[in-house]
């Protein structure tokens, strides 16, 4: 099921399963654990005292997490365990690369870029007009947006050179490749690689646009003011996307991609009567353990670590890394040393946004029909809450939030709530006038659900106390 897919209402029979001695005595020993942690917390609360006791909540939590997916998964087989394992990693991945932005840009500004959702929604519109031929009124207008994304950019990339001269190269630059785009969006069809290059080059600039308009006069204001100015750039991204390209959602041409890419049909038959060779290079499936798992899922996954590879180079071992650390811990001290804070900042913006940029590409590809004015706000707050989990601020907090919250949404739909019930003995009058109980409508619940109880035990996140440590 895609992300998008979850926001969609369908009517919905509730099936109660026939249960079995086995499921009802596994059923109390889950529920038993369950409480059993909960006891076992509150008697360490009273004992060890609120401080020292929560170093033990990760810990607790990732063990009640661990019972309970044991619990509504043990009658999935091994092959749908392996299928929905890829999947959350394909998921994971891509809620990391956006994820990335939200937690660069607060390291270093301790700013929420709540319009992140949009950039990553306008790389995904970037990616679609390059690989299509776009309509006049939608060419015209992307080709004006991008014509004030590079004016801005080219803008900050000036220096320090007299406003006049960096005006005139400005807009030297900015106006040809705006109107080269233009012809780009309505003759021709690029290929995928280059299409994801200038939509990284672009979205990139826009995310240096959105630092040097918005948040760079706020830079020393209350951190209210940037947060409504961060609400306020996404609602004009939302309406500003709604106004060029309207409401409906696009269906990414998936046949301009390469071949390697590209998903054939199965046959009737499944693939059981299919070689491992002709699985791979005919159908772009890879076989695990029986499961066939879609080449794209892989490459979606050796991105992500190749793009986290590469950020943590650029973090750990460049001068703008070390410039980004530099002003992540005193912007002031930062100054006095050498550092052009300005320039740090508009880099961390560039750079998240790029990130953002090849989740966007890689999002199309998996979920090809889910590109519309809303995407970025339904992708983008489950990414700022794997974020906020992984602990705001922390690289590879962000990782392993994005990974985490990508797991969780996709076992949520296999955790069969109406069995565990069942099981347990309520009747099925009592069970049929619930809700839907298999989670699946409730992923976005499940993933808030996770971050809400992370902010309550563990306000830095998972890895966010660590890594304040690691910087001191």
């Amino acid at each position: 099921m895609t992300i998008s897919g979850v926001l969609a209402s369908t009517d919905h029979v509730i099936h109660i399963p026939e249960t079995t001695a086995a499921d009802t005595v596994r059923a109390w020993i889950v529920l038993a654990l369950l409480v059993g942690l909960v006891i076992a917390y509150v008697v360490l609360h009273f004992r060890l005292g609120r401080i020292r006791v929560r170093k033990l909540q990760a810990p607790l939590a990732l063990a009640g997490a661990v019972i309970l997916l044991i619990g509504g998964l043990w009658n999935e087989s091994l092959s749908s365990l392996l299928s929905s394992f890829f999947k959350g990693l394909t998921n994971g991945g891509l809620f990391a690369l956006i994820a990335v932005g939200y937690t660069m840009v607060y390291g270093v500004v301790k700013i929420i870029n709540f319009a992140h959702g949009e950039i990553f929604m306008f790389a995904g519109f970037f990616m679609f007009a390059f690989m299509s031929e776009t309509a006049a009124w939608p060419a015209v207008a992307s080709a004006l947006f991008i014509l004030c994304i590079l004016l801005g950019s080219t803008w900050v990339l000036g220096g320090k050179r007299k406003p006049a001269l960096k005006a005139g190269i400005s807009a030297g630059s900015a106006i040809p490749l705006a109107i080269g785009c233009y012809f780009l969006f309505t003759s021709f069809t690029l290929p995928f690689f280059l299409a994801l290059i200038l939509t990284i080059i672009l979205t990139a600039g826009l995310g240096v646009t959105c630092d040097l308009v918005a948040y760079k006069p706020i830079r020393t204001a209350p951190r209210l003011s940037a947060l409504l100015t961060a609400i306020g750039l996404s609602i004009a991204f939302q309406n500003l996307a709604l106004l060029i390209w309207g409401g409906d959602a696009f269906r990414f041409p998936l046949e301009e991609i390469p071949a390697i890419l590209k998903l054939k049909t199965l046959p009737e038959g499944g693939a059981a009567g299919v070689s491992f060779w002709q699985l791979l290079v005919e159908y772009k499936r890879l076989r695990v353990m029986g499961t066939e798992v879609p080449l794209l899922d892989l490459i979606t996954i050796i991105v992500t670590f190749v793009s986290m590879a590469a950020l943590w180079y650029i973090v750990a071992r460049t001068k703008v890394g070390k410039a980004m650390r530099a002003a992540a811990l005193d912007k002031v001290t930062a100054a006095l040393m050498g550092v052009s804070v300005n320039r740090t900042v508009a880099v961390t913006f560039a750079i998240g946004s790029a990130f953002a940029a090849v989740g966007a590409a890689f999002y199309c590809l998996v979920n090809p029909s889910a590109l519309d004015n809303l995407v970025g706000y339904q992708v983008g707050i489950v990414a700022f809450a794997a974020a906020v989990l992984g602990g705001i601020g922390s690289i590879p907090g962000a990782c392993f939030g994005g990974f985490l919250i990508g797991f969780a949404m996709t076992l949520a739909p296999k955790l069969n709530l109406a069995m565990f019930f069942a099981a347990l003995g309520f009747s099925r009058e009592f069970i049929a006038s619930l809700p839907e109980l298999t989670l699946v409508s409730w992923e976005f619940g499940f993933a808030y659900m996770i971050m809400i109880l992370v902010i309550i035990f563990r306000p830095s996140g998972i890895l966010g106390k660590e890594e304040a440590a690691a910087r001191a």
